[in-house]
This record gives C-alpha cells, sequence and structure tokens, in this order.
C-alpha cells in the first residue's frame, strides 16, 4: 500500500477499504459539490472517524441510532465548513442531532428519519427510545394511533374486532360476561336475569319468582297457589320453577314466597290452590288440629245443636221452642202447636200435659187452662 505526499486520508483507509475505493470515494466528495447528502449506515458508522479526517465540505456521517430519529428542526448539513473527528464545527453536534422515539413509536435500526414508525393495530410501545414495538395479549388490542399500551374490553362488555378498528360493546339485556377481554356475551342461565346492558353477572331471581328459559331480562312470578322460598330444600331452592301449595295451605296471591295455613274453619286436600274450602254449613271445624287438609278436618254438629255459616269453629245450641235430632243440620225446627221446649241444645219438643195447651209454635212453655176449650187436652 502507497500513500502520495500527504494522502493520509488514503493511506488511513487501507484498514478498511482498498486504495483504490478509499481515494476515488475522497475524489468524488472532493470533486463534486452536488454530491452533498448525509451518510448513515452500519458500515459509515464503523468508518467515521475516517471519513471525518478527510474534512468533506459536503457530506456528514450522522446516524440516529434505533429507537432514535433525526430532529425535525435539524438541518444536519448547515454551515459544512468542514470539521474534524470529534469536533463541533458543525450546527448541530452529534450528540444533540437525535432524539428518542415518542411512546407508541419505534425504530428498529440506525437511521436519519425524520419521524419513528407508530405501532401497527394490536402492538404497543409503553416507552420512549424503543427500538421494536410489542404484540398486544390475546385479549388486548390497540388502536393507532393510541399505541401506548393495549387494552382489554372490561367484563359487562365483548370485543369486536372489526375491519379498521376493535371496540368495545356493552353486553345487551338478558347477558352478561365476567371475564375481560373476551369477544361473545353469555345468556343469562336459567333461574337468573338481568335487566340493565353492559353488566358482568347476573341475577338470581328472588324468592316467589322463576325463570325457566335463558338469556331473559327478567324472572317470572310464581302464580296463585304457588310459591318459591329459597327455604334450602330441594324443590325451593331451584329458580327455575315455583312450588304448589300443599295440603292444608293456598296462595291467593301471584309472586308468593310462601303459602299459607289454612285458617281454622278452612281446609284444602289438594295442592296448588289459591284459597281453602270452607267448612259447610251444619259443621264445625275440628278445633284439636293445626291445619285443615282434608274434609273430615269438619265435623257435623252435634243432634241439638246447628250452624248455619260455612266456615265456622263452633256449633250453635238450639234455643228454647227449638230442637234438632239430626246431627249436621245448618239450622233448629220450632216446636209445633201443642208442644214446648224449655232446654236448649234439644233433641225433641214436649207435648202439653192435660190441663195445658199451646196455641203457638217455638215455645218455651205450655201455657195453664183457665177455661177450657176445644184445643185443650
Amino acid at each position: 500500500m502507497f500513500c502520495f505526499g500527504n494522502d493520509t486520508f488514503c493511506c488511513s483507509c487501507r484498514f478498511v477499504f482498498s486504495f483504490f475505493s478509499c481515494c476515488t470515494t475522497r475524489a468524488v466528495f472532493d470533486g463534486a459539490s452536488a454530491f452533498k447528502q448525509v451518510l448513515c449506515s452500519t458500515h459509515w458508522q464503523k468508518s467515521k472517524g475516517l471519513f471525518a479526517s478527510a474534512q468533506s465540505t459536503h457530506s456528514r456521517v450522522l446516524c440516529c441510532n434505533a429507537g432514535s430519529h433525526l430532529k425535525v428542526d435539524v438541518n444536519p448539513l448547515s454551515t459544512g465548513f468542514g470539521h474534524a473527528y470529534d469536533s463541533l464545527n458543525w450546527t448541530t453536534p452529534d450528540n444533540q442531532a437525535c432524539d428518542f422515539c415518542p411512546i407508541g413509536q419505534y425504530l428498529p435500526t440506525l437511521n436519519v428519519n425524520r419521524n419513528c414508525t407508530p405501532a401497527a393495530r394490536d402492538e404497543f410501545v409503553p416507552a420512549t427510545g424503543m427500538n421494536t414495538a410489542t404484540n398486544c395479549s390475546t385479549n388486548a388490542f390497540s388502536n393507532p394511533p393510541n399505541s401506548t399500551l393495549c387494552e382489554s374490553c372490561p367484563a359487562g362488555k365483548k370485543t369486536i374486532r372489526g375491519t379498521l378498528k376493535t371496540t368495545c360493546a356493552k353486553c345487551d339485556v338478558g347477558q352478561f360476561q365476567e371475564l375481560s377481554g373476551i369477544e361473545t356475551c353469555k345468556d343469562c342461565p336459567t333461574g337468573y336475569s338481568q335487566n340493565e346492558i353492559g353488566v358482568a353477572y347476573c341475577v338470581g331471581c328472588i324468592p316467589g319468582q322463576f325463570q325457566d328459559q335463558t338469556g331473559e331480562q327478567q324472572c317470572k312470578v310464581c302464580l296463585a297457589g304457588q310459591h318459591r322460598l329459597n327455604s334450602g330444600t330441594i324443590a325451593d331452592t331451584d329458580l327455575t320453577t315455583c312450588v304448589n301449595c300443599s295440603f292444608g295451605k293456598a296462595m291467593p296471591f301471584a309472586g308468593a314466597a310462601k303459602c299459607v295455613d289454612c285458617i281454622p274453619g278452612q281446609f284444602q286436600d289438594q295442592k296448588g290452590h289459591a284459597s281453602c274450602t270452607k267448612c259447610a254449613s251444619g259443621r264445625k271445624f275440628n278445633t284439636s288440629i293445626a291445619v285443615g287438609i282434608s274434609a273430615s278436618s269438619c265435623v257435623a254438629c252435634d243432634t241439638g245443636q246447628h250452624q248455619p255459616e260455612e266456615g265456622s269453629t263452633f256449633c250453635l245450641p238450639c234455643l228454647t221452642g227449638t230442637f234438632q235430632n239430626v246431627s249436621g243440620s245448618p239450622s233448629c225446627h220450632d216446636c209445633p202447636i201443642g208442644f214446648s221446649n224449655g232446654g236448649t241444645k234439644e233433641e225433641s219438643c214436649t207435648g202439653c200435659k192435660r190441663g195445658r195447651f199451646q196455641d203457638a209454635i217455638r215455645e218455651a212453655n205450655c201455657k195453664g187452662v183457665p177455661q177450657c176449650y176445644s184445643y185443650c187436652v
């Protein structure tokens, strides 16, 4: 390798280029004033010191590192009076020419770009000065230019990946989604409902209500003659159905949590009824039992008694002048003419004795005979 005169640039080039190519490059830059540019590549960076010693008046070796970019207000070739290695003769020194890529943008290699590359859809760049973008997780997304972080649709919403962007939509009524980042909402199961949109859960039917369908916004009410209490029994905790009122119970209203016992004087010998049946007239409720579960809960009034009303717990005695010789009767009979009855609860009347008479019905006593007429006995 030979050097001519003070051509130290060409001599130094022997370590990186051939003599011919190195000196030719020097000749090109010295002889072509129109060839004025910023030179940036891995190879130029390695030769930066040698190129600076050539003191080119046209061009400059300058690269911003990965994750950085050339400042938009910097002219890297301004005031090109030549420079020596490590000198600051350019208007903007090397260490002031570049700036970090902002959040959401990146550059992967050495460059002299004015701008960084924005992260693509479903990528994110969380800090400044990054040389790469990171993919969002499976259930997350990003929509440029908002690519600083990935986001997930929260619980109660579903993810909609459209052609241009990804959005979140609230779950409809009758639906829910308890997880974040999911692309579908689920129907409320049987026994549950939801009347609001964008909710992460469904609500179990309250006592007195049920739901036997999925995806409903409200529960149904139990019918009259039914109930649902959540009392702990297997039948009662089933949120999908109501339970018929049992024997001796009834419920006249819809949406009841609990059936009520038949009151004394009434009974119910069937399930699922809205009302109880009253004891018939001439009968009374057997108060020795707690709840009437059959017609046998009502017993017939004894002879000498009666009960004209339904649903009674007691019988009435036949009054003086009346009688009843048959059990289970709603009324008593009047003593006829010529008869009387001075007691109560009587099964019969007594005829007037000789010398006495009775010319009216329903009398307690016979009359004396001051003067006997045709009706005297």
